[in-house]
């Protein structure tokens, strides 16, 4: 859909108001891709093969296999609201730099299934193929858009466990999602503290200091 529903910028994705999806993870380089995406690569992952060779990446080609997962992270209203705002362009820097912090750490926990020689265990793998893609708008309400900047993280359901490429296995990564935001959190945070931008607390997350709800 990113290909075809999001880029036709029709209802929801307004001309300016998306980026080229980027790739990332140590997967990625290793299939080769790095840069900008392309419909092309994105498409060969989709249907389980190697965007470079065209061959059967995972043992399993089942017809209800599951392509991968959304990783979905957004910035607070506040820094939504002040980027449109001001047109700051280091704020949509430090968002995109706490979006790869968090996938990288990510990456580090990401596992397959073991099952050779009676062997039924995740181990960890290290590596993630992932395509990130970020909006600046929510889905208009009575025809206009909010402003919302976010990321889009697709995770291919693929990593290498040194010898072949397998399924991952993400069960782990999901129960940790609290944890994962509050991480993202943090980075978005002090990155715009760097900036000379305060926050403060609010609820589980935090806000542009003294920006009120209105």
């Amino acid at each position: 859909q990113y290909y075809t529903k999001g880029l036709e910028r029709g209802d929801y994705y307004l001309d300016g108001q998306e980026l080229p999806g980027m790739w990332g993870g140590k997967g990625s380089r290793m299939l080769g891709l790095s840069g900008e995406v392309t419909q092309n690569d994105y498409f060969a992952l989709c249907d389980n093969q190697h965007p470079q060779t065209g061959e059967q990446l995972t043992p399993r080609m089942k017809d209800n296999r599951r392509v991968g997962y959304d990783f979905t992270l957004s910035a607070p209203k506040s820094v939504s609201a002040l980027y449109e705002l001001t047109g700051d362009e280091r704020i949509l820097s430090v968002f995109h730099d706490a979006v790869d912090n968090l996938m990288r750490d990510a990456e580090t926990e990401m596992k397959t299934r073991l099952r050779a020689n009676g062997a039924n265990e995740d181990a960890v793998t290290g590596n993630m193929t992932w395509a990130r893609f970020t909006h600046f708008t929510a889905r208009p309400v009575d025809g206009l858009p909010d402003p919302h900047l976010h990321s889009h993280v697709f995770v291919f359901n693929v990593t290498h466990d040194g010898k072949e490429w397998k399924a991952g296995q993400f069960g782990d990564l999901k129960r940790d999602a609290p944890n994962l935001e509050a991480k993202f959190d943090a980075w978005l945070s002090h990155g715009l503290n760097a900036l000379g931008y305060g926050t403060e607390r609010r609820g589980l997350s935090f806000e542009i200091a003294g920006v009120d709800q209105a």
